[in-house]
């Protein structure tokens, strides 16, 4: 398949990236924002630009075309696992884990649904 269609594979830092990524809107789409323990690995600069562009992008979010940013980050003795969904702004603590994999505890509604707008 990888031969067939070969996967575009982009040089440049997270935060560079993420900016470009994010630039324009996708109407009609929910954009997300997805990382696992590596915020602690960019510099105070990379994780500043790296949070500016998710803010911004959550600020520009629509019902039409609604943000998510999902992350499994430190969270003290455990990684957390959050979500927060724009418009709104609202995060939600779905879950925490050891740092290299079970136990893993579920802390989101079982059967609940977390929507990324209100529509």
């Amino acid at each position: 398949m990888a031969v067939a269609d070969p996967p575009v594979v982009d040089r440049a830092s997270a935060p560079e990236w993420l900016v470009a990524q994010l630039a324009e809107g996708r109407p009609g789409c929910t954009t997300v924002v997805a990382h696992s323990i590596m915020f602690q690995y960019l510099s105070d600069d990379g994780r500043r630009a790296m949070l500016a562009a998710i803010d911004e992008a959550g600020q520009a979010a629509t019902e039409d075309a609604p943000f998510a940013w999902l992350r499994l980050e430190p969270g003290g003795d455990q990684a957390e696992l959050r979500l927060t969904t724009w418009p709104g702004g609202t995060t939600h603590l779905l879950g925490r884990s050891s740092y290299h994999g079970p136990p893993v505890v579920w802390l989101a509604p079982v059967g609940g649904v977390i929507r990324p707008s209100t529509r």
